[in-house]
């Protein structure tokens, strides 16, 4: 892959720079350059764009404090917003190293529900190219949850699934996050 200037963004109505895409209905995966995603600013100012992208970088040392999902770069889906984040774990790869969680995206606040969004992004290790994968999981913890109200109680429930899921044996998630961190951390660049 080579520079991409100008930026794609000025060149067309998309919201993703020319990017490498693997969708197969159950996994879709976006390999794009590192340079067209710092100049691509997904609903954020330049400013706050650069500031995430930051602290992914940041969180991808080893050995690093994980940044909150919260304060990462893929916090929308469409028009949906990050809501809730759990199991955050950083994947080492041959090419990339990255951050990874499951999610759930709404335009409201609502309770966690099933199907979450497993999300890794990443950089590559000479720091050229910036990975996004996204896929729906299960996971029986969050079937079934009513909706509280706004505020404390929602929060409060919130942090009892993310502890039931962080305490979940790695075989009740369906599709099993090994399976998809192992795609993750499998991609290699020539």
């Amino acid at each position: 892959m080579q520079p991409f200037s100008p930026t794609p963004a000025a060149l067309t109505d998309e919201s993703w720079p020319a990017s490498l895409v693997l969708s197969s209905g159950k996994i879709e995966m976006h390999i794009m350059s590192t340079e067209a995603i710092r100049n691509t600013y997904w609903r954020y100012d330049e400013a706050e764009w650069t500031k995430r992208l930051a602290l992914l970088e940041s969180s991808l040392r080893p050995g690093a404090r994980l940044g909150s999902p919260f304060d990462l770069p893929m916090t929308r889906i469409d028009e949906s917003g990050l809501f809730f984040a759990a199991m955050e774990k950083r994947l080492d790869g041959g090419s990339f190293r990255s951050l990874r969680w499951v999610a759930n995206f709404s335009p409201v606040a609502l309770a966690p529900f099933n199907p979450l969004i497993y999300i890794a992004e990443g950089i590559s290790r000479d720091g050229r190219y910036f990975l996004l994968v996204r896929a729906g999981v299960r996971n029986p913890a969050v079937d079934g949850l009513a909706d509280v109200d706004e505020g404390p109680p929602l929060e409060a429930l919130k942090a009892r699934v993310a502890a039931k899921l962080a305490a979940a044996p790695a075989a009740s998630f369906k599709p099993s996050l090994a399976t998809f961190d192992s795609i993750v951390q499998s991609i290699k660049l020539p």
